[in-house]
């Protein structure tokens, strides 16, 4: 079974991975015009804007020191970008004019920053304290067919206590709603909002990603994304290894709900 964790997509992938290139063959100033034209493509607020730029500026700073005039390859960016984002997180002081951030929202991503003025960050130690219990979550997958999602639902649905606290637990299954599933998730979730919603579906685009921020919004809720953990290539999010896992696992279906399974003649190709 791959590895799952919570992370945010956009910034470890579209910031700092694809813009290694921008970084080492243009210079800092050429990459910060890259990730800000991003941050704009998706509306990103000033205030974040800021927070991400310190962010990503020592970014640059300390990875083109530690190379110098050798490229970090995007196939092993995760050795040092990693690293960087958990002592970045680790600091004493986050963020600018004396705006503190949060050490685990900063891990979730851009689009859970919280600032906190004149209190120190949390310690790492206390995560589970961030996500208010009144408030209801989003599990959702930004993957691909094959990626174990449906597996992982049905085991946290079976755990006794199912995520540790005393929220409502439900999961949404694509293959089972059909269309409009978002609207659907929505609908849901505002007849009891703060209940856990694990949306067992693929979300592989911005305009699912903005659905599920406006679900959010609407009812009063955070999103947890759940990728796969793989180092993914120059032209593709996942590695051939973890492709080929998820080819794996699709052509070991039978009677599929959604009919992506062995019986298809292009399975291979749909999957891709």
């Amino acid at each position: 079974m791959l590895k799952l964790k919570f992370l945010k997509y956009k910034i470890r992938t579209f910031l700092i991975r694809d813009g290694l290139s921008t970084l080492f063959n243009d210079g800092p100033s050429k990459y910060r015009v890259y990730y800000l034209k991003h941050m704009g493509n998706w509306g990103t607020s000033a205030r974040k804007q800021k927070e991400l730029c310190k962010l990503l500026d020592q970014w640059a700073v300390h990875i083109t020191l530690k190379c110098g005039n050798k490229p970090l390859s995007s196939s092993a960016y995760l050795d040092e970008a990693e690293p960087f984002l958990e002592q970045y997180a680790d600091q004493d002081l986050v963020g600018a004019a004396g705006v503190l951030v949060q050490a685990e929202n900063l891990r979730d991503g851009e689009d859970d920053l919280q600032p906190e003025r004149g209190t120190a960050p949390c310690s790492p130690t206390t995560s589970l304290d961030v996500v208010s219990k009144t408030e209801g979550l989003v599990v959702f997958f930004p993957g691909i067919p094959g990626c174990a999602k449906s597996a992982l639902c049905k085991e946290i649905l079976e755990m006794p206590g199912g995520l540790g606290d005393n929220r409502p637990l439900h999961c949404l299954t694509g293959e089972l709603i059909g269309g409009r599933y978002w609207h659907k998730v929505a609908d849901k979730r505002k007849e009891e909002p703060f209940r856990i919603t694990l949306a067992d579906k693929n979300a592989r685009n911005e305009k699912v990603w903005r659905q599920i921020e406006d679900i959010c919004r609407t009812t009063k809720a955070a999103a947890a994304p759940v990728i796969p953990d793989s180092e993914g290539t120059d032209t593709n999010p996942f590695s051939l290894e973890a492709l080929a896992v998820f080819m794996f696992r699709v052509l070991q279906r039978v009677n599929h709900d959604g009919h992506l399974d062995v019986a298809l003649w292009n399975a291979g190709y749909v999957l891709m």
